[in-house]
């Protein structure tokens, strides 16, 4: 997006994408899926979670960011995703945290501080 079309509106760039995706999606679904869907709360809330902040807010971030800074460094974030996950489920789920998780987590951190880091001794060259 940032070589092509760096000043698309993000209302419609986003709109876009997501159109295509639930059309592809909506094919699979029909395809391989029972059909059937058990209305309630916690389906309504996950369904609002996946859709609001994850996807559209997730999304809309990202294309700021690549806006903003070099891109390199915005996608390195999205590697903390599954480290951010695993800390989410251990503090609102109870879920234990193992040695390898940890093990992972703190190389990805690692990782996304040294791509980060590097970019910034470079940039003051």
């Amino acid at each position: 997006q940032k070589k092509y079309c760096p000043d698309f509106d993000l209302r419609a760039g986003s709109m876009i994408q997501f159109s295509i995706s639930t059309v592809l999606c909506l094919i699979v679904a029909l395809l391989f899926e029972t059909r059937q869907i058990v209305w309630n709360a916690p389906v309504i809330g996950a369904l609002l979670w996946g859709i609001l902040p994850t996807s559209i807010g997730a999304i809309s971030l990202l294309f700021i960011l690549i806006r903003k800074g070099a891109a390199t460094k915005v996608t390195s974030l999205l590697y903390l995703t599954p480290p951010t996950t695993a800390l989410m489920a251990w503090i609102l789920f109870d879920e234990p945290l193992t040695l390898m998780m940890l093990t992972g987590l703190m190389l990805t951190m690692t990782a996304v501080i040294l791509v980060n880091y590097q970019g910034k001794v470079g940039a003051q060259r």
